[in-house]
């Protein structure tokens, strides 16, 4: 037993959070319907991506400007009381935009959106779904390149990438409908839009539509690694 607690001790102190999850099942449970309990909805604005989509750079550009966005989940859990914790509207830590960076497969995520009511504008992340694959699967294979050793063994992968991981990729009207209820207005954000020409109007949008910080665009330019990782299609 104590080792056990010590098990679940390094998990935590490491960050190992997916791994804590697969151990703890009923921890999963219960720290999403923490988010059950009546809470703050201070939230400005909701960003629905995923993997392959630049979600990740995005996102720095966002926390660029101070827009102070927040992913909601930790793998497939909905964080524990995390409106209380973020969205409060009076704390330091407290944050403005709703980050939904997969459709979860937690079967109380719906209902957990549902106590939400506020309605915001939503921006949407969108690519043709060949793209989305094929950064996926390059980043896969680049990570099990040892154990590929054959065109076979190169298409089983494929297929595990698209039959494991589809709902973080582009489940993309299961996702809008978590939030349905709460938008206002929809806009979609091609790779272009935030791409190293695109991004600066899409900021500028940004501190237009919420009264953000104006960017210092000569500092933004000194940060197109981060642009030029969403155009090879990393995040």
């Amino acid at each position: 037993m104590l080792r056990k607690i010590k098990t679940m001790c390094r998990m935590i102190i490491g960050r190992r959070w997916g791994l804590f999850w697969d151990k703890l099942p009923f921890a999963n449970k219960l720290f999403t319907l923490t988010n059950f309990i009546p809470h703050p909805q201070n939230y400005k604005y909701i960003i629905l991506g995923g993997h392959g989509l630049g979600l990740a750079a995005f996102k720095h550009y966002l926390d660029f400007i101070y827009a102070k966005p927040c992913e909601v989940f930790s793998y497939e859990i909905i964080r524990p009381f995390v409106f209380w914790r973020k969205f409060n509207g009076f704390s330091k830590h407290s944050c403005d935009g709703l980050i939904l960076d997969k459709f979860p497969i937690n079967t109380y995520a719906p209902s957990v959106f549902k106590t939400l009511d506020k309605k915001v504008p939503l921006y949407q992340l969108i690519r043709d779904p060949i793209s989305v694959i094929k950064s996926n699967i390059n980043v896969t294979m680049f990570h099990a390149i040892s154990l590929l050793h054959s065109q076979k063994d190169a298409d089983r992968m494929l297929f595990e990438v698209i039959d494991n991981i589809s709902h973080l990729m582009f489940y993309f009207t299961s996702q809008r409908l978590l939030v349905e209820h709460i938008t206002s207005e929809v806009h979609y954000l091609r790779m272009r839009d935030i791409g190293e020409d695109g991004m600066p109007q899409t900021l500028e949008s940004f501190v237009r539509k919420f009264g953000y910080q104006i960017p210092d665009f000569q500092e933004l330019s000194r940060a197109n690694c981060v642009s030029d990782n969403i155009n090879r299609g990393g995040g």
